[in-house]
Formats: C-alpha cells, structure tokens, sequence
C-alpha cells in the first residue's frame, strides 16, 4: 500500500521556485515514487515519477528533474534538481531547489502523512 505526502513548506518572500507544497505518493513494496507541486502540474499537468534516493527507519528521501525549462526571465534553464528529505517520526520536510546554473533554494515545514 502507498504512503501519500501532502508537505507544506514555509519559503521565502523572494523565493522564485520552491513550492509551497509538494504532494509525494510512494509505494515502499516496489520503491517507485510520483511527485506532483503546481510547478509540475503547470510543466506537465500530472505527477511525474521520483527517484527514491533513501528509505530509512528514520527518513525517506525523494529526487525528481526537469530538463530544459521555459524561464519568466531570459534563456531556458537547462536543469532543475530537487531533494525532498521527510523525517518519518515528526514528518518534517527539507526540499531544496538546485538549478543547472549553481543556485538553489531551500524550504522547510511539515508533511501529513496517509
């Protein structure tokens, strides 16, 4: 049976790509993973597969990326790399955004889990 994520994250006022929550349903038996945050639903209407990076006693660890992303300001940017580490005990969630370029951006907050 999967566990569902609904995690909300507490981001900066001048964040530019961190959501604001990230929705994550994960199946422990086969380790397969979908994501799905309004910047994924925007790019791609439906939620698209992660990468489970670690799956402890304590945390589970999930990896997605996007390729060649339309930019508001100037040319495409080339990768998109996110982490999202979710404590198990108290469901707390660290998501860090890193672009092709060298920056990221980090959120932190809570997850309900079902």
């Amino acid at each position: 049976m999967a566990t569902s994520y609904e995690c909300k994250l507490k981001v900066s006022k001048s964040n530019h790509t961190m959501p604001e929550v990230i929705y994550v349903e994960h199946d422990s038996k086969t380790g397969e993973a979908v994501v799905i945050d309004p910047f994924i639903n925007h790019y791609f209407g439906e939620p698209i597969p992660a990468e489970v990076i670690a799956d402890t006693a304590k945390r589970v660890t999930f990896g997605w990326n996007f390729e060649n992303i339309a930019s508001r300001q100037g040319p495409n940017i080339p990768r998109v790399r996110v982490k999202a580490n979710i404590l198990k005990a108290t469901g707390e969630i660290q998501a860090t955004v890193s672009f092709g370029y060298g920056d990221s951006e980090s959120g932190f907050g809570t997850c309900k889990v079902e």
